[in-house]
């Protein structure tokens, strides 16, 4: 059967849910490769929504499968607040955050609109937007991924979006998802307090060190 998908904005520890979206609200299909498209309006409304935070965020794609102990649990550990207690383990608030994203999905709770203002606002940047990891110190630039996919050899109209892929859960247990190339990549940003500006605003990166993997990283799907 297939499997239906409900991306999640949250605050940067979980804390407080920020907005989910319904992917029939924009007239796109429940399934991770229905929508998971650059240049659809629905993952490009999710995106527009995280971007006018001003701050970091949470999202993860939760996919109506995801299993606490299948899909969180094996996730590898990231910097906590307090390192020694999770040496080996997991970020504490992993489950936490877990439950809250599954509570909101059963609930349709926190939708939003198309028509929410920070959406009309920040839509537009949407394919200039560079997205920050800062449990993996990775960053991905939306015009250097999709530039890359090109050369690649993708079609123009045709390139699959790289976040929905990156931030969900459950992938691989229904019909819909995604099975293409990359795969091991999918996932690996689920839960992660992550960053996102437009490029264009000349914005330098946040403090730290940054691991470029806008052309590293190739989603493509396989016939």
């Amino acid at each position: 059967m297939g499997q239906y998908y409900f991306p999640i904005i949250l605050s940067a520890n979980g804390g407080k849910t920020v907005g989910s979206f319904y992917s029939h609200d924009y007239d796109e299909g429940l399934k991770l490769m229905e929508h998971s498209w650059v240049g659809v309006r629905f993952v490009d409304s999710v995106i527009a929504k995280a971007m006018s935070i001003g701050k970091p965020f949470t999202l993860v794609w939760f996919g109506d499968y995801a299993e606490l102990s299948e899909d969180v649990l094996p996730l590898t550990a990231h910097r906590a607040f307090d390192p020694a207690k999770n040496v080996g383990g997991i970020h504490r608030d992993y489950p936490r955050m877990f439950q809250r994203a599954k509570k909101v999905y059963e609930g349709g709770l926190y939708r939003v609109s198309p028509e929410d203002p920070a959406i009309s606002e920040y839509l537009r940047y949407t394919e200039d937007a560079v997205f920050y990891d800062t449990v993996t110190h990775q960053k991905l630039s939306m015009k250097k991924y999709i530039a890359h996919a090109i050369e690649l050899g993708d079609e123009e109209d045709h390139i699959i979006h790289p976040l929905p892929l990156l931030t969900c859960l459950g992938n691989g247990k229904g019909g819909g998802d995604y099975w293409g190339s990359d795969k091991e990549w999918v996932g690996s940003w689920a839960l992660h307090a992550l960053a996102a500006f437009p490029e264009s605003a000349g914005l330098p990166d946040p403090d730290g060190e940054w691991t470029d993997i806008s052309d590293k990283v190739h989603f493509r799907e396989v016939w």
